[in-house]
């Protein structure tokens, strides 16, 4: 009888040692898994979100708005049109009566500078004024090489 119940005994410690043994290797799995998760996590932040969303259809409005009006409804893409027109360096001079907006064409897309000098025609005549002073576009032709 001694024997049986000293075996029950070693039975019931094997399986206490099995199931401590696995224990241990699923807490191991999870602490490298934590492991591997970065320190900070960030919360969305759904204003911002929501308000960069309504900045970005702003944009995306404006862009078909000056597609349409000024370039005479040209398809583009809006990317396209900021890439090729948005970031031409601009040099602003400035008097108390007007504001003289000088963008330098780009030498590699002349059908597109075409475009944009008819575009600047067009809002010129407007006589869009700022502040109390007058709005003048000028598309500036690149220096010739040379020269």
């Amino acid at each position: 009888m001694e024997t049986s119940a000293r075996n029950k005994a070693l039975a019931l410690a094997d399986k206490a040692l099995s199931r401590a043994t696995s224990t241990v290797a699923k807490q191991r799995l999870k602490k490298a898994a934590l492991e591997t998760m970065p320190r900070t996590i960030y919360q969305r932040d759904t204003t911002r979100d929501g308000v960069m969303t309504c900045l970005k259809l702003n944009l995306a409005m404006l862009i078909e708005f000056v597609l349409r009006e000024y370039f005479g409804g040209l398809s583009l893409e809006w990317r396209t049109f900021i890439e090729q027109f948005v970031t031409l360096p601009v040099t602003v001079r400035t008097t108390q009566t007007r504001r003289l907006y000088q963008i330098h064409a780009n030498p590699r897309q002349p059908e597109n500078m075409a475009r944009l000098a008819a575009a600047l025609c067009q809002v010129n005549a407007r006589k869009v004024h700022q502040d109390g002073r007058l709005l003048v576009f000028e598309l500036r032709e690149p220096p010739k090489p040379g020269s």
